[in-house]
């Protein structure tokens, strides 16, 4: 991961944990806690890296000076009331994933791109190079400092009716879909309707019928 000079410490332990598509706005390092907020459930692996490692790993090298308090599951809002919370300063640091970033960074959509890369090797090498820094500099230029990058894994459809083996298997559904336009842009071709996605509204309405295209970590 690219190493950063802004606190030198806690830029080495973030590349060391390759938090996910974390960005942070952090304010003056006097305070002795910092705020992290995410939108995932706290039993998700960026949740549990970022309470048993992050947060373990910042007091340990500040010797317990810096103290980081952890509000996964949306308890501090949902992903865009964090962004937004950070980059006003009213919260130091959020994790959360590339789309809620695009609006700030429209770059970030480039790795959004259905099908564009091979495997997850070739993920890793893309954001590990020249295109993961040039889109940390755009972030830096509007008030973020990016962290790292975690894995979330390949993007799917979760639905109530059945198995996406097809095209033909999307005709009819209804999909909800992060605020990122090229995906707002890009599913419409294959499933006409459809309608921009918050990580509060995901689970209702996939109870009622409604698809999501998200993504789920693989081992």
């Amino acid at each position: 991961m690219p190493n950063r000079s802004l606190f030198p410490l806690i830029s080495r332990l973030a590349a060391a944990v390759a938090l996910t598509f974390a960005s942070a706005l952090v304010p003056a390092f006097a305070q002795q806690k910092l705020q992290i907020a995410g939108n995932f459930a706290t039993e998700h692996p960026s949740s549990v890296a970022v309470d048993q490692v992050f947060k373990k790993e910042v007091a340990r090298l500040t010797h317990n000076q810096l103290q980081v308090d952890v509000f996964p599951a949306m308890q501090l809002g949902g992903a865009k009331e964090n962004v937004d919370a950070v980059r006003s300063g009213t919260l130091a640091l959020t994790w959360v994933g590339g789309a809620f970033l695009s609006r700030i960074a429209p770059e970030l959509e480039a790795v959004s791109l259905p099908f564009v890369f091979r495997n997850r090797e070739a993920a890793f090498r893309v954001i590990d190079g020249p295109v993961g820094a040039a889109i940390d500099k755009k972030l830096q230029d509007k008030g973020f400092l990016t962290l790292g990058w975690m894995e979330l894994g390949a993007r799917h459809i979760t639905n109530s009716r059945g198995p996406i083996k097809s095209m033909a298997d999307l005709k009819g559904l209804k999909l909800r879909l992060q605020p990122n336009e090229t995906h707002l842009a890009t599913f419409p071709r294959w499933a006409p309707t459809r309608w921009r996605w918050t990580s509060r509204s995901c689970i209702r309405h996939s109870s009622k019928g409604w698809s999501m295209r998200r993504r789920t970590r693989t081992r």
